[in-house]
C-alpha cells in the first residue's frame, strides 16, 4: 500500500520534544507516498464515479512524517488546512505524493504543502499539483479530552443503522465500498450528532499502517449530516469534498472499534454551497483521539471538477494573485499601507487582479464562478484578503458571499480595514479559540462541553439600580429597594384596605418599583408618539434592555446579524398584561385603546434589529425568564440559532394586580419579603427587566467577545399533578435540579453559591431547602460549603424577570470576586434548618472562594446553581460557571507586547448633544469600577460595537485613567487636557464605506476626520483584544 515510511523503521519511542527542538527535526523534511489503483482507500471511495482519495487522508500522511521523524504526533497540530485538489484515478504507473515541510516562520509554524504528479511523467516541477497546503504547529500534548458515548446515545434516543447514512450520501453520488465502509449506529440528539463505528474486516487488516485510518476518518465526515434535519438531508442534490479543516490533531492510533460526536450545529447543510462542522473522533471508552476542528466541505458538481478534465461550467482559470501582484500592497500601483482603502475597493482591486482585468471593468454583481474563478482560486482570495484586511476569514468566506458587492457588504459589517498588512508571526486563530471552547468534558476538573453556551453580554434595570453597576453597589451594601406604590402609578390609599379580604381592596400597598416606565426615546427605536403611548411599558423596556445587551456584548445588531447570517432568537419571560386595562377603561370615552400581546415584547426587537431566528414569549409565571434562557440555550444547541437574547421583563401598571393577588393571599402583610424566614407569609411584587446575548462558547471566543459565564446546563420540567394547583412537589424540584447537574458535569461538591427560588413563604421555603439538601446531599459528603441566597430579599419578586435578576446577581457576584448578603443579617431567624446541610446562609458581604474537584483536589472556576419554581408548576434550574481565559501559550507570551503601544482614540457618538454627555458619563462610571477594563479593548468595542451617530466626540488618550478624567471634563460641560474632537456628521456618514477613507495619519488626524464623519481606516487591534 502507500509507500510512506511507517514507525516501526524508526528505533525507539516518539520523543516528546519541546516545540523549538521539534521544530528543527523537521524543518526541511520531505516525505514520499505512491498512490496505485489497487489501493483500497482509493479504489474503494468513489465521487460521480472516479476514485478519490479521501481528502482528510492528506493528513495522516504528515501526521506520519511528524512521527517518522521522532516527534510525538501528540504535539502537533494542523492549521489552516486547505484541499485544493483531489488525489484521482493515478494511471497505470500510480501517482506519487510528496509531503514538504518548509522553514519555520515567525510564529513557528513550519508550513506544509502536499503535492502529487503521475508517476509517469518527468520530474520537472512544472508536472506538481498541489493537493493541500497547511500551517504545522507543535506544543505540548493536550490532556486527555473524554466524551460519554453511552450518556449522549441515551439523550437521543434510538440509533439508526449506519447503512442509512451511507445510502443517503449515495443519494448524492459519493460512493463506498468494502475497505471504506464502516459498520454502526448513528444518533440524532438534541444539538449533536453521534455514530458508534465499526470498521469492517477489511479495513482492520491494515489497522498497523495507519495513525489515523482513513475508513474512520472518512466516516467521521459523513456523520455531521445527521445533524441536519430530514426534510434538508433530501434537499441534497451534489456531491460535497473537504475543503478546509481550521485544526485537526490525532493523538494517538484510531482502532478497530470506536465513537464519532458532533456537537454541533452544521452551519450550511447539503442544500448550501459549503457545510461546516466540528467533529471529535474516539475511541470504545470515549477518549477523544482524533480532532477537526471548523471541518468545511464544497459542493462539487461535476467529476469534471475532480479530474480537472473541465470547470463545471465556470469557464477558464483564472488564478488569484500573491501578495504584491498586481498592485497589490507594498508593490507600485499599490496603496502601500494595506488599510488605507475601504473594504469595497480592496475587495474590488483582489479580485480584478485575479481575473486580470483593471478594477474598472470588474461587475460588482457577477459570481465568481461567472467570472472564470474556480473552487481554488476563491481559497486564494480568501487568503489574499486576509493579508489585506489584517484579519483572519474563514476560507469558505467567498463560497457564502458569491459576489463582490456582497462579499464587500460582508466585510464591511465586521472589523473595519487596518493600516498595516498582517506581522509575520500570526495572531491566534480562530481555529484555536474554537477548538479549545468545543473540546468535550475531560478527566480531571470538567471543562466546558461542546453544548457549553457562552453569556457575553447583559443588561438591567431593577428597583434602585438604573444598571447593573448599581444593583451590584445596592446588593453589596445590603440594602433593599422596597417602598410604597410610588403616586404616578395609582391612588393607592383608593384600593387599599388592612383587612385581608376586603373584596377589591388590597392589604398591602408595599412593593419594589422602577422609575421612568413612562420614559421611552421613541424616535431613536423608531417609533412615532402615538406607537409609543398605546406600546405596553413591558414592550418598551424590553427593547431598551436589549440594546443595551448588545451595547455591552460590544456589537451592533447589524454587526451580530452579520455574523450569524441573521440567525439571533429573542426569548422574553412575560406574565403581565395589565396595561391593556388602562386602555379598557379610556375606550368607552374615545381614548386610546392600548393594547398588551406579549408577542410583541420579543418580536419588536427582532423587527428593529433584523434578526430572523425564532422569536418567542415565555409565559411560564415566576419561572418565565429563566425557562426563556433554557429555550435560547437549547435553541442555540439544536442549531435554529447561532445567538440568542434572552430574559425577562416584569410590572405593576394596574392597581388590579396587587388586588388580584391580595385575593390569593400570596403578598406579605408586613410589606417585607422574607426568603427563608421565620414568620415569613408571602412575596412584595417587584419589577425590573434584565437580558443576556447567549452564544456558543467557541463563536464568542472566535469574535473576541468577553465571556461573563458559561451556561453548564440546564433543565425544565413541570411539577404534575400536586395537591394543588399552587403547590410545590418537592420530587419534582429534585428532579429538575439533578438533571441540571447531570447535563452540566458539575460535581455538585463545587458549586459554591446556590441561587434560590426563595417564595417567602414557610411551605414553599420548607419544600425547596429539602429538594436541595437531598439532591446535594446524594452526590457530596461536604457540609456548609455552598452559600445559599435569594435576590428577593432586596428587590422583591419579580415574577417573569425573577429568573433573569437572579442570573445578573450571580454574574455580578462572579465579576467582582464576592458573596453577597441575601438572607438578612445574623440575628434574623431562618425558617430552615441549615446545620449538617450542604448549604450555609448568605449573610455577609465576603469573598466567594473557588472550590476544588474531590476527585483531583484541582481548583475549578466558581460556579453556582439557579432556580426558579413557577406557581403552576413550571420549574427550572441552572448551573453556571465562571469562564477562566486560558494561560497564553510561553512563546504566546513572550511575543505579546508590553507597556502602552501609544495613544488611542476613544470614540463616542449620539443623536443628540445631550445624549452625548451622558453616554461620556455612563462610560466614566464604567472605566471607573473596581475591575476596569482595558483600554485597548474599551477602544476596539467602541470602534466596532456602536452604531456612529450624528453628534461625535473623540479624545486622544494614553491610558485609561486619562480617559477617565477626560469624560469627567467632557459630562461636565467642561473642556479636558488630553486631545479632544467635536464634530457633527452628516446623515450619509452613518452608512459603513461612503467616500474615501482619510488617509493613515497620527491619532489626532484620525479624531478629527472622524467626527466630521469621514470612513477613517482604523488600526488593526492586539490579537488579544476583547469586546
Amino acid at each position: 500500500m502507500l509507500d510512506t515510511p511507517h514507525a516501526r523503521d524508526i528505533p525507539g519511542a516518539p520523543h516528546h520534544d519541546g516545540a523549538p527542538h521539534g521544530r528543527d527535526r523537521l524543518a526541511g523534511r520531505r516525505g514520499r507516498a505512491l498512490v496505485t489503483a489497487q489501493d483500497a482507500a482509493l479504489r474503494d471511495h468513489l465521487v460521480h464515479g472516479v476514485p478519490v482519495l479521501p481528502g482528510v487522508f492528506l493528513l495522516e500522511l504528515v501526521l506520519r512524517l511528524v512521527r517518522d521523524a521522532g516527534v510525538d504526533p501528540a504535539t502537533a497540530e494542523l492549521r489552516r488546512c486547505r484541499f485544493l485538489a483531489p488525489v484521482t484515478e493515478p494511471g497505470a504507473a500510480g501517482h506519487r505524493v510528496e509531503v514538504l515541510l518548509g522553514e519555520p516562520d515567525g510564529g513557528g509554524a513550519l508550513p506544509v504543502t502536499i503535492r502529487g504528479r503521475a508517476e509517469s511523467t518527468e520530474s520537472a516541477e512544472g508536472a506538481w499539483r498541489t493537493h493541500c497546503t497547511a500551517e504545522l504547529h507543535l506544543g505540548r500534548p493536550r490532556p486527555q479530552e473524554r466524551v460519554d458515548p453511552g450518556a449522549l446515545a441515551d439523550r437521543a434516543g434510538p440509533g439508526t443503522d449506519a447503512d442509512e447514512l451511507y445510502a443517503l450520501v449515495r443519494r448524492i453520488d459519493i460512493e463506498h465500498r468494502d475497505f471504506m465502509k464502516a459498520h454502526g449506529t448513528v444518533y440524532a440528539g438534541p444539538g449533536f450528532a453521534l455514530a458508534e463505528l465499526s470498521l469492517a474486516d477489511s479495513a482492520r487488516a491494515h489497522l498497523p499502517h495507519f495513525l489515523a485510518h482513513p475508513a474512520a476518518l472518512d466516516f467521521a465526515t459523513l456523520v455531521p449530516l445527521w445533524l441536519l434535519a430530514p426534510g434538508r438531508r433530501e434537499a441534497a442534490d451534489h456531491a460535497f469534498l473537504p475543503i478546509s479543516i481550521d485544526s485537526f490533531r490525532a493523538a494517538e492510533g484510531i482502532g478497530a472499534h470506536g465513537w464519532v460526536h458532533v456537537p454541533g450545529p452544521v452551519s450550511g447543510g447539503l442544500d448550501s454551497e459549503t457545510m461546516r462542522s466540528d467533529i471529535r473522533v474516539c475511541d470504545g471508552e470515549g477518549n477523544v483521539v482524533a480532532a477537526l476542528t471548523g471541518f468545511r466541505a464544497k459542493r462539487v458538481r461535476t467529476a469534471g471538477d475532480l479530474t480537472g478534465d473541465g470547470t463545471a461550467g465556470h469557464g477558464g482559470t483564472p488564478q488569484a494573485p500573491e501578495p504584491g501582484e498586481h498592485g497589490g500592497h507594498g508593490e507600485p500601483g499599490g496603496h502601500g499601507r494595506s488599510g488605507a482603502a475601504p473594504v469595497g475597493e480592496v475587495v474590488t482591486e483582489v479580485v480584478a487582479a485575479a481575473l486580470g482585468i483593471p478594477p474598472g471593468d470588474l461587475d460588482p454583481d457577477r459570481g465568481f464562478y461567472d467570472h472564470g474563478l474556480t473552487s481554488v482560486s476563491l481559497l486564494s482570495l480568501a487568503d489574499t484578503l486576509e493579508q489585506r484586511l489584517g484579519r483572519e476569514l474563514y476560507p469558505t468566506l467567498l463560497f457564502e458571499h458569491p459576489t463582490a458587492r456582497a462579499l464587500a457588504a460582508h466585510l464591511r459589517d465586521q472589523e473595519p480595514v487596518p493600516q498595516e498588512p498582517l506581522p509575520s508571526a500570526p495572531a491566534p486563530s480562530v481555529s484555536r479559540v474554537r477548538e479549545r471552547s468545543a473540546a468535550p468534558a475531560q478527566d480531571g476538573p470538567p471543562g466546558p462541553g461542546p453544548d457549553a453556551v457562552a453569556i457575553t453580554g447583559l443588561a438591567g434595570r431593577f428597583p434602585g439600580a438604573p444598571d447593573t453597576g448599581s444593583l451590584w453597589r445596592l446588593l453589596a451594601e445590603g440594602r433593599d429597594a422596597l417602598s410604597d406604590v410610588p403616586p404616578n402609578r395609582w391612588d393607592a390609599a383608593r384600593h387599599y384596605d388592612p383587612a385581608p379580604g376586603t373584596p377589591g381592596r388590597t392589604y398591602t400597598t408595599r412593593g419594589a418599583f422602577l422609575d421612568g416606565v413612562d420614559r421611552f426615546d421613541a424616535p431613536f427605536f423608531r417609533f412615532t408618539d402615538r406607537q409609543a403611548e398605546l406600546a405596553d411599558p413591558h414592550e418598551r423596556l424590553f427593547l431598551e434592555t436589549a440594546w443595551q445587551v448588545l451595547e455591552d456584548a460590544g456589537h451592533t445588531p447589524a454587526g451580530l446579524a452579520a455574523q450569524t447570517d441573521g440567525e439571533v432568537g429573542v426569548f422574553a419571560g412575560v406574565m403581565w398584561n395589565d396595561y391593556q386595562l388602562y386602555g379598557a377603561d379610556a375606550a368607552p370615552g374615545g381614548g386610546p385603546a392600548a393594547g398588551s400581546w406579549f408577542s410583541a415584547v420579543p418580536n419588536r426587537v427582532s423587527h428593529l434589529c433584523d434578526f430572523s431566528g425564532p422569536s418567542l414569549a415565555v409565559d411560564a409565571a415566576c419561572s418565565s425568564s429563566l425557562a426563556a434562557l433554557h429555550l435560547a440555550a437549547e435553541s442555540i444547541r439544536r442549531g435554529e440559532c447561532r445567538a440568542a437574547l434572552a430574559g425577562g421583563v416584569n410590572l405593576s401598571l394596574h392597581p388590579y394586580k396587587f388586588v388580584r393577588l391580595a385575593q390569593l393571599r400570596l403578598l406579605s402583610a408586613d410589606g417585607r419579603c422574607r426568603p427563608f424566614a421565620a414568620g415569613a407569609d408571602g412575596y412584595v411584587p417587584g419589577e425590573g427587566v434584565g437580558a443576556v446575548l447567549l452564544r456558543p462558547l467557541g463563536d464568542a471566543l472566535a469574535s473576541g467577545d468577553r465571556v461573563h459565564a458559561v451556561l453548564r446546563g440546564s433543565s425544565l420540567r413541570h411539577s404534575g399533578r400536586t395537591s394543588g394547583f399552587a403547590v410545590p412537589h418537592p420530587e419534582a424540584q429534585e428532579r429538575v435540579v439533578a438533571e441540571a447537574l447531570d447535563r452540566s458535569g458539575v460535581p455538585a461538591g463545587t458549586v459554591g453559591y446556590l441561587e434560590a427560588h426563595g417564595s417567602a413563604t414557610a411551605l414553599g421555603d420548607r419544600m425547596e431547602f429539602d429538594a436541595l439538601r437531598a439532591v446535594f446531599g446524594e452526590r457530596t459528603d461536604r457540609r456548609e460549603f455552598c452559600a445559599l441566597g435569594s435576590v428577593k430579599h432586596a428587590l422583591g419578586h419579580l415574577e417573569a424577570a425573577a429568573g433573569v435578576a437572579g442570573l445578573v446577581k450571580i454574574l455580578l457576584c462572579m465579576r467582582h470576586g464576592r458573596l453577597v448578603p441575601s438572607l438578612g443579617d445574623g440575628a434574623a431567624e431562618l425558617s430552615v434548618d441549615f446545620a449538617d446541610s450542604p448549604f450555609r446562609p448568605a449573610r455577609l458581604l465576603e469573598p466567594w472562594p473557588e472550590q476544588t474537584d474531590p476527585a483531583t483536589d484541582a481548583p475549578v472556576p466558581r460556579r453556582a446553581g439557579l432556580s426558579t419554581f413557577g406557581a403552576g408548576g413550571a420549574n427550572v434550574h441552572m448551573v453556571l460557571e465562571q469562564y477562566r481565559e486560558p494561560e497564553p501559550e510561553p512563546e504566546s507570551r513572550a511575543a505579546a507586547p508590553s507597556g502602552p503601544a501609544g495613544p488611542e482614540v476613544v470614540q463616542l457618538s449620539a443623536r443628540t448633544p445631550a445624549a452625548l454627555r451622558e453616554r461620556a458619563r455612563r462610560l466614566r462610571d464604567a472605566v471607573r469600577q473596581d475591575a476596569p477594563p482595558r483600554l485597548t479593548d474599551v477602544v476596539h468595542t467602541l470602534r466596532t460595537g456602536r452604531e456612529a451617530m450624528r453628534h461625535r466626540l473623540a479624545l486622544v488618550v494614553r491610558d485609561a485613567d486619562e480617559l477617565a478624567e477626560a469624560l469627567e471634563t467632557v459630562a461636565e460641560g467642561g473642556t479636558p487636557r488630553v486631545p479632544v474632537r467635536f464634530g457633527e456628521a452628516g446623515p450619509a456618514a452613518d452608512a459603513p464605506g461612503t467616500g474615501p477613507a482619510a488617509p493613515a495619519s497620527s491619532p489626532d488626524a484620525l479624531a478629527e476626520a472622524w467626527t466630521k464623519g469621514a470612513p477613517v481606516s482604523w488600526p488593526a487591534p492586539a490579537p488579544d483584544v476583547r469586546r
